[in-house]
């Protein structure tokens, strides 16, 4: 409740004036919204919806509702983002070890998982889609001589083009 002050017409302060207006708790908003949506599906308007739930008019009934669905959407966001980050981790963790080993297929899983997450977290600016090419996609690895003889001599990868 908020408190104003009045002068009186010698210009004292009087008594301060209580406003009579009070905020719904969160229980009672829970509840309002929850009813508020019923009446919705029941097809009633929003001005019906204020008058039953002693709104002053539709607008209180309106932005009820609103700040409700707000709720529920950014509660369905947050329950997607974190089963897609556990889908692309899982992936991630399962394509690892095959690609470190060498696994040229493994190793484009791995990459692709890989923008895949930065596109989920943000972090890609260029409005790609997970997956889609860009204008230029790398052949192979660049090694010198040594590497490229140590490479051949563990055995992998089994086909080589130099």
């Amino acid at each position: 409740m908020t408190a104003v002050l009045e002068r009186d017409t010698r210009g004292q302060e009087a008594e301060p004036v209580r406003d009579v207006r009070r905020r719904r708790s969160r229980a009672q908003t829970l509840t309002a919204q929850t009813r508020a949506f019923q009446m919705l599906e029941q097809g009633l308007s929003f001005d019906v919806i204020a008058a039953e739930l002693g709104y002053a008019n539709r607008s209180g009934a309106w932005k009820l509702v609103q700040r409700g669905l707000t709720v529920q959407r950014d509660q369905c966001s947050a329950l997607h983002f974190e089963l897609a980050e556990a889908r692309w981790t899982a992936l991630l963790a399962a394509w690892w070890r095959p690609a470190i080993a060498g696994d040229t297929q493994a190793a484009a899983v791995v990459s692709r998982v890989l923008a895949s997450l930065d596109s989920l977290w943000g972090l890609t600016g260029g409005g790609r889609q997970p997956g889609e090419k860009t204008a230029h996609e790398p052949h192979g690895v660049v090694m010198t001589d040594a590497e490229l003889a140590a490479w051949e001599a563990a055995g992998s990868p089994a086909v080589w083009h130099r």
